[in-house]
Protein backbone atom coordinates (compact mmCIF):
# COMPACT_ATOMS: atom_id res chain seq x y z
CA UNK A 1 0.00 0.00 0.00
CA UNK A 2 1.39 3.73 -0.54
CA UNK A 3 2.94 4.61 2.76
CA UNK A 4 0.97 8.11 3.19
CA UNK A 5 -2.18 6.60 3.18
CA UNK A 6 -1.22 5.46 7.09
CA UNK A 7 -3.30 7.13 9.89
CA UNK A 8 -0.42 8.04 12.20
CA UNK A 9 -1.44 9.64 15.89
CA UNK A 10 0.57 10.07 19.12
CA UNK A 11 -2.72 9.33 20.82
CA UNK A 12 -2.94 5.93 19.60
CA UNK A 13 0.54 4.94 21.73
CA UNK A 14 -1.73 6.27 24.78
CA UNK A 15 -4.18 3.05 24.07
CA UNK A 16 -0.93 0.78 25.20
CA UNK A 17 -1.05 2.56 28.66
CA UNK A 18 -4.74 3.15 29.54
CA UNK A 19 -6.35 0.40 31.79
CA UNK A 20 -9.81 -0.14 30.73
CA UNK A 21 -13.04 -0.83 33.37
CA UNK A 22 -15.77 -2.78 32.08
CA UNK A 23 -18.60 -4.88 33.27
CA UNK A 24 -16.69 -7.58 33.56
CA UNK A 25 -13.79 -6.07 35.49
CA UNK A 26 -10.71 -4.23 34.59
CA UNK A 27 -8.62 -4.48 31.51
CA UNK A 28 -4.94 -4.09 32.13
CA UNK A 29 -2.68 -2.11 29.96
CA UNK A 30 -0.63 -3.68 27.15
CA UNK A 31 1.62 -6.30 28.61
CA UNK A 32 4.49 -4.50 26.88
CA UNK A 33 4.00 -1.19 28.95
CA UNK A 34 3.28 -3.01 32.33
CA UNK A 35 6.51 -4.86 31.91
CA UNK A 36 8.80 -2.26 30.38
CA UNK A 37 8.94 -4.05 26.51
CA UNK A 38 11.62 -2.12 24.73
CA UNK A 39 9.33 -2.36 21.57
CA UNK A 40 6.79 -0.32 23.36
CA UNK A 41 6.53 3.07 24.41
CA UNK A 42 8.14 4.91 25.79
CA UNK A 43 10.96 3.47 23.83
CA UNK A 44 9.50 3.33 20.99
CA UNK A 45 9.63 6.81 17.81
CA UNK A 46 7.60 9.28 18.20
CA UNK A 47 4.49 9.22 15.94
CA UNK A 48 6.28 12.50 13.76
CA UNK A 49 9.15 10.24 13.93
CA UNK A 50 7.19 7.76 12.08
CA UNK A 51 5.33 9.92 9.61
CA UNK A 52 8.81 11.10 8.79
CA UNK A 53 9.87 7.58 7.54
CA UNK A 54 6.64 6.61 6.02
CA UNK A 55 7.41 10.52 3.93
CA UNK A 56 10.65 8.30 2.26
CA UNK A 57 9.15 5.43 1.64
CA UNK A 58 7.95 3.86 -1.50
CA UNK A 59 5.62 1.11 -0.29
CA UNK A 60 4.18 -0.66 2.97
CA UNK A 61 4.00 -4.52 2.81
CA UNK A 62 0.95 -5.13 5.42
CA UNK A 63 1.14 -8.64 6.59
CA UNK A 64 -1.82 -10.34 8.67
CA UNK A 65 -1.92 -14.10 10.38
CA UNK A 66 -4.88 -15.11 11.47
CA UNK A 67 -5.86 -18.08 13.87
CA UNK A 68 -5.98 -19.22 17.09
CA UNK A 69 -3.24 -17.95 19.36
CA UNK A 70 -2.85 -21.44 20.96
CA UNK A 71 -1.35 -22.62 17.67
CA UNK A 72 0.54 -19.36 16.48
CA UNK A 73 1.20 -17.04 19.40
CA UNK A 74 3.17 -14.09 19.20
CA UNK A 75 6.86 -15.48 19.90
CA UNK A 76 6.36 -17.11 16.42
CA UNK A 77 5.26 -14.41 14.23
CA UNK A 78 7.66 -11.92 15.06
CA UNK A 79 11.12 -14.11 14.63
CA UNK A 80 9.37 -14.87 10.79
CA UNK A 81 8.24 -11.53 10.12
CA UNK A 82 12.04 -10.41 10.86
CA UNK A 83 13.03 -13.29 9.16
CA UNK A 84 10.78 -12.08 6.02
CA UNK A 85 12.21 -8.50 6.27
CA UNK A 86 16.15 -10.02 6.44
CA UNK A 87 15.00 -11.70 2.76
CA UNK A 88 13.89 -9.20 1.44
CA UNK A 89 17.28 -7.35 2.32
CA UNK A 90 19.25 -10.36 0.92
CA UNK A 91 17.38 -9.65 -2.58
CA UNK A 92 17.58 -5.99 -3.32
CA UNK A 93 15.00 -4.10 -1.49
CA UNK A 94 15.51 -1.68 0.89
CA UNK A 95 13.77 -2.07 4.57
CA UNK A 96 13.38 0.96 6.25
CA UNK A 97 11.72 -0.41 9.04
CA UNK A 98 9.84 -3.66 10.15
CA UNK A 99 6.82 -3.52 12.67
CA UNK A 100 5.54 -6.29 15.13
CA UNK A 101 1.58 -6.79 16.08
CA UNK A 102 2.02 -6.15 19.63
CA UNK A 103 5.22 -6.61 22.22
CA UNK A 104 8.33 -7.06 20.89
CA UNK A 105 9.12 -10.89 21.31
CA UNK A 106 12.03 -11.48 19.00
CA UNK A 107 13.94 -12.59 21.66
CA UNK A 108 12.89 -15.88 23.48
CA UNK A 109 14.13 -15.03 26.87
CA UNK A 110 11.92 -11.83 26.57
CA UNK A 111 13.35 -8.29 27.51
CA UNK A 112 16.37 -7.91 29.82
CA UNK A 113 16.19 -6.08 32.99
CA UNK A 114 18.04 -2.89 32.33
CA UNK A 115 16.60 -0.13 30.07
CA UNK A 116 19.14 -0.59 26.83
CA UNK A 117 17.59 -3.56 23.99
CA UNK A 118 19.76 -6.05 23.97
CA UNK A 119 19.44 -6.81 20.45
CA UNK A 120 18.14 -3.28 18.71
CA UNK A 121 19.15 -4.01 15.42
CA UNK A 122 16.39 -6.95 15.34
CA UNK A 123 13.96 -5.00 17.96
CA UNK A 124 10.46 -5.02 16.50
CA UNK A 125 8.13 -1.65 17.58
CA UNK A 126 4.17 -2.70 17.61
CA UNK A 127 2.74 -0.54 15.04
CA UNK A 128 0.55 1.22 18.03
CA UNK A 129 3.87 2.07 19.71
CA UNK A 130 4.63 3.41 16.90
CA UNK A 131 1.20 5.46 16.44
CA UNK A 132 -0.56 3.44 13.39
CA UNK A 133 -4.25 3.29 13.64
CA UNK A 134 -4.15 -0.67 13.53
CA UNK A 135 -7.31 -0.97 11.94
CA UNK A 136 -7.88 2.32 9.61
CA UNK A 137 -4.06 0.46 8.28
CA UNK A 138 -5.81 -2.91 7.68
CA UNK A 139 -8.79 -1.10 5.49
CA UNK A 140 -6.28 1.13 3.53
CA UNK A 141 -4.23 -2.31 2.77
CA UNK A 142 -7.23 -4.05 1.80
CA UNK A 143 -6.97 -2.08 -1.41
CA UNK A 144 -4.01 -3.97 -2.48
CA UNK A 145 -4.60 -7.14 -1.80
CA UNK A 146 -1.34 -9.44 -2.58
CA UNK A 147 -3.08 -12.54 -1.49
CA UNK A 148 -7.04 -13.35 -1.54
CA UNK A 149 -8.91 -9.76 -0.08
CA UNK A 150 -5.80 -8.41 2.15
CA UNK A 151 -5.65 -7.61 5.47
CA UNK A 152 -9.31 -7.65 7.39
CA UNK A 153 -10.15 -5.37 9.97
CA UNK A 154 -8.63 -6.57 13.46
CA UNK A 155 -11.07 -7.88 15.60
CA UNK A 156 -9.60 -6.80 19.37
CA UNK A 157 -9.40 -9.88 21.79
CA UNK A 158 -12.56 -9.63 23.83
CA UNK A 159 -11.62 -9.69 27.58
CA UNK A 160 -8.30 -9.12 27.36
CA UNK A 161 -6.33 -10.08 30.20
CA UNK A 162 -9.44 -11.23 31.87
CA UNK A 163 -10.71 -14.74 32.98
CA UNK A 164 -13.18 -14.91 30.07
CA UNK A 165 -10.26 -13.47 27.47
CA UNK A 166 -11.25 -15.62 23.78
CA UNK A 167 -8.16 -16.32 22.10
CA UNK A 168 -10.00 -18.74 19.91
CA UNK A 169 -9.71 -16.33 16.69
CA UNK A 170 -7.14 -13.45 16.92
CA UNK A 171 -5.32 -11.51 13.78
CA UNK A 172 -1.70 -10.60 14.22
CA UNK A 173 -0.88 -7.21 11.81
CA UNK A 174 2.74 -6.49 11.12
CA UNK A 175 4.31 -4.35 8.52
CA UNK A 176 7.51 -3.73 6.53
CA UNK A 177 8.09 -0.18 5.04
CA UNK A 178 10.18 -0.30 1.99
CA UNK A 179 12.59 2.43 0.63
Amino acid sequence: MPPGSSVIDEKMKQLCRIPYRTVDGIIASCPGILRGLKGCPPQAPAASETISLLSGARCFLIVQFEGSEAHIPQSVIHPFIARVAEVLGEHGYNVLETYASGPCRVCPQGCGENQECRQPERRLFSLEACGFWVNSLCREASAFPICEEGPQEVRWIKDWNLVTQDTDSVRYVTGILLG
